[in-house]
């Protein structure tokens, strides 16, 4: 039930979208949940080593964190590694 409740919340799916120093960073609930990650991830799309970049949170509360965190490596001009939240992954194109 608590998966409905966050459908019901967010119908939409975006939990939060930016633009930091040319990459935008977006998370979005996932609406599907598989065993390898959570119900929610962040991705990055840009130039350098941010480009496709992916974060997954099982929590809501999580997601915003993670959002929250990848925005401010951004903002202090680090890589993507230095974001220890969440399980990270690249999935280039």
């Amino acid at each position: 039930m608590r998966w409905a409740a966050q459908v019901e919340a967010n119908p939409v799916g975006r939990v939060d979208e930016s633009q930091v120093a040319g990459v935008r960073v977006s998370t979005v609930f996932r609406w599907i949940v598989d065993p390898f990650g959570g119900a929610f991830e962040t991705m990055t799309f840009g130039p350098g080593g941010w480009n496709h970049q992916c974060w997954r949170y099982a929590t809501l509360d999580a997601a915003r964190i993670g959002h929250a965190a990848v925005v401010e490596a951004l903002n202090a001009s680090h890589s993507p590694d230095d974001v220890n939240i969440g399980e990270h992954e690249t999935s280039a194109p």
